[in-house]
C-alpha cells in the first residue's frame, strides 16, 4: 500500500507529522513501514547559493556576470540570464554534473566568451510550477551550501506499508488515518476538495433491477456481486485534472488521465473503495432500445473483450463481467473496457460502484491474466457500507472538476443487511466473561500500565462503541478482518455452550462417565501388562484345557 504523507496529513487540522514519524507510529503499532521514498529526490544536487557579485555582460544587454558563494569557500562564476538576479539574494543553484528534472544534464561551459560553471534556477526549470521569467528567488534563512530540500518542503513522501491479508482496511488513506488517530488521539475527518454546495440525492434501493435515469441496472446473481451502485452524471466536460489532483495520485504512484477518470481514482485511493465511470453514449450501439442497460452477469463462452490496456482477452464463464444488452465492456472488479473508455468526447458517463464477490473477482482476475488496485482491493474484501459514501464522493468530485448534473437519484442493487441473529441463552454472559480482563493484567499483558481513561478511549478511537453502546463518530471504511480461528482439539474437558444450567450438569455427568469408564479400562489394560511370564503361561494353559474338557 503506497501511501502519501501530504496526503495522510490533510486527514488532521492539528499536526504535521513527519514521513519518519508516521514511519515509526505505523510500524510499532500497526503494519510494518517498509520504504520511505522521497518522491522529489531528483533535487537532492540543488543546493541554496548567494549571489556575492552581479555586473551586465559586457557583449550581451540581457545576460549577467555573477560570482556565487556555494558554501564551499570559493566563489564561482556564473552567467545568468535572468532580470530579477541580484547581490545578495540567495537562488537554487545546480551544480556542474547536475542532472535537472527534464533530463538537461549542468556542464561548465562557456557563453559569449564568459565561463560559468553551473547555474541559477528558476522554478519552472525545478518542476516547481511554471514562471520561468526569472529564476527562484528564496525567502529562507539558511546557509549557502544547504541542500534545498532542507530548507523547503518541497515535493511529497511515499511511505510503503506491508499490509496483511486480514487487514483489507488499511488498503486506503481512510485506514491508515483511522489508525494514526487511534494511536495518537488526534480527531480525523476527510480531506476538503471544494465539494461544498453539491448535493447527491439519496440512492433508491432495489434487489435486482432498478433506474438509474436513462440506464437499467440488472444484477443476474447476488452469487456475482454483493452489492452493485450506480449513478448517471450528465453534461460532464473532460479534460487535465487540476494539478492537486494530479500530484497526489503521482504521489500514489498513479499517473492522471483525466479528470473524470482521476477524480475514480482518488476515490479508490481516499476509501479504498473501488469506482468505474463508462461513457454512456457507447452503450447499446447497435439496438434501438428506448433505454441503456447495464448487467452484472456471467461471461459467456467464447465473448472477447478488449480492457482499457488495449488487450484482447478470450472470456469463460469463470469470469464476470459488467455488459451492455448485447456485448461486455468490462471485467468486474479487474478493468474496465476499450468501447466504453471516457474521452475528452464524452459529455454523459455512468458511474458504478460495486461490491463484487472476492471468489469471482479472483477466478476473473486469474483468467484474464492481469492485477489491478481494484482487483487487489476486492478479493481481501471491501466493506459493505463503503460503496454509497464512494459513489456519492466520485460524484461529487467529477462534477467539481468536469461539471454535470445528477437528474436522477441512484440505484442501489442490494438485499440488505443480513438479519442479527439473536444470541442464545447464556450467551452474553459468556462473552462478557471472556471480555473481562483486569486492570493490572492487561498492563502486564501489554508490556506498560494503561490507566483507565485509556483502556476505555481506545476501542471508540478504532470505531467501537462504547460501554453504553453509542456509536461514535468515525470516518468511513472497513474493519479488519480476521481469518477464522480453528476449532480447538478435544482435550476431554466439558465444553459450555450457553444453552442452560440443566444442559451443562448434563453435559459434566456425562464426560465424568466416560471419564470414569476410560479410566477402568486404562487401568485394566496396565495390570494386564504388569503381569509375570510365567503366569501368562499359566492362564493360557488353564483356557487350553477348560476348552478341550467335554460338556456334561
Amino acid at each position: 500500500m503506497n501511501v502519501s504523507v501530504e496526503w495522510l496529513n490533510a486527514f488532521f487540522d492539528q499536526g504535521h507529522r513527519s514521513a519518519i514519524e508516521l514511519r515509526d507510529l505505523l510500524t510499532a503499532h500497526t503494519a510494518t513501514v517498509e520504504e520511505v521514498i522521497p518522491l522529489r529526490a531528483d533535487l537532492a544536487p540543488i543546493v541554496v547559493a548567494r549571489v556575492v557579485e552581479e555586473r551586465p555582460h559586457p557583449d550581451s544587454d540581457h545576460l549577467h556576470l555573477t560570482r556565487v558563494d556555494v558554501g564551499t569557500g570559493e566563489l564561482l562564476d556564473v552567467v545568468c540570464g535572468a532580470p530579477n538576479v541580484a547581490a545578495g539574494k540567495l537562488y537554487p543553484f545546480a551544480p556542474t554534473g547536475t542532472v535537472m528534472p527534464g533530463g538537461l544534464k549542468i556542464e561548465k561551459r562557456k557563453i559569449r566568451g564568459m565561463t560559468s560553471n553551473g547555474m541559477l534556477c528558476s522554478a519552472r526549470e525545478l518542476g516547481l510550477g511554471e514562471d520561468h521569467e526569472g529564476i527562484f528567488e528564496l525567502t529562507v534563512d539558511a546557509e549557502p551550501g544547504t541542500p534545498l530540500l532542507e530548507v523547503m518542503p518541497i515535493g511529497d513522501t511515499r511511505l510503503v506499508v506491508d499490509v496483511l491479508p486480514n487487514r483489507p482496511d488499511l488498503l486506503s488513506h481512510v485506514g491508515i488515518a483511522r489508525e494514526v488517530e487511534a494511536i495518537t488521539g488526534a480527531p480525523s475527518r476527510l480531506p476538503s476538495i471544494d465539494t461544498a454546495g453539491i448535493e447527491i440525492p439519496p440512492p433508491k434501493r432495489f434487489r435486482r433491477a432498478g433506474n438509474a435515469g436513462g440506464i437499467v441496472l440488472h444484477l443476474e446473481d447476488a452469487s456475482l456481486a454483493t452489492r452493485y451502485m450506480g449513478i448517471v452524471v450528465r453534461g460532464v466536460k473532460v479534460g487535465p485534472s487540476p494539478q492537486w489532483l494530479v500530484d497526489r495520485l503521482s504521489a500514489v504512484g498513479s499517473r492522471s488521465i483525466n479528470n473524470v477518470v482521476d477524480a475514480t481514482n482518488y476515490v479508490l485511493h481516499e476509501l479504498g473503495q473501488p469506482t468505474h465511470a463508462f461513457d454512456l453514449a457507447k452503450f447499446d450501439l447497435e439496438t434501438k432500445l428506448p433505454q441503456k442497460t447495464v448487467v452484472v452477469r456471467t461471461a459467456k463462452s467464447g465473448e472477447t473483450l478488449v480492457t482499457l490496456d488495449g488487450v484482447a482477452r478470450t472470456l469463460t464463464p469463470e469470469m464476470t463481467v459488467i455488459a451492455d444488452s448485447t456485448r461486455p465492456v468490462g471485467l468486474a472488479g479487474v478493468m474496465g473496457g476499450q468501447d466504453t473508455e471516457v474521452g475528452r468526447e464524452t459529455t454523459d458517463i455512468f458511474i458504478e460502484a460495486a461490491n463484487f464477490v472476492p471468489s469471482r473477482t479472483r477466478r476473473t482476475r486469474r483468467g484474464a491474466g492481469l492485477s489491478t488496485d481494484a482487483s487487489y482491493r476486492f478479493e481481501r474484501g471491501v466493506d459493505l457500507s463503503l460503496a454509497p459514501v464512494a459513489l456519492e464522493r466520485a460524484a461529487q468530485l467529477v462534477i467539481a472538476l468536469a461539471g454535470g448534473r445528477v437528474e436522477h437519484p441512484p440505484v442501489d442493487l442490494y438485499a440488505g443487511d443480513p438479519a442479527r441473529r439473536r444470541p442464545r441463552a447464556g450467551a452474553h454472559h459468556a462473552s462478557a466473561a471472556r471480555r473481562r480482563l483486569r486492570r493490572r493484567r492487561r498492563g502486564r499483558r501489554g508490556g506498560r500500565a494503561l490507566r483507565t481513561a485509556q483502556l476505555a478511549s481506545r476501542p471508540r478511537r478504532r470505531g467501537r462503541s462504547d460501554r453504553g453502546g453509542r456509536p461514535p463518530a468515525r470516518l468511513p471504511g472497513a474493519a479488519r478482518r480476521d481469518p477464522p480461528v480453528p476449532a480447538r482439539q478435544h482435550t476431554g474437558r466439558p465444553v459450555v455452550d450457553g444453552r442452560g444450567a440443566s444442559a451443562r450438569r448434563a453435559l459434566r455427568a456425562r464426560t465424568s462417565r466416560g471419564a470414569s469408564h476410560s479410566f477402568s479400562r486404562r487401568r485394566r489394560e496396565s495390570r494386564a501388562t504388569a503381569q509375570p511370564a510365567g503366569r501368562e503361561r499359566s492362564a493360557s494353559a488353564s483356557n487350553a484345557a477348560r476348552i478341550a474338557r467335554p460338556a456334561r
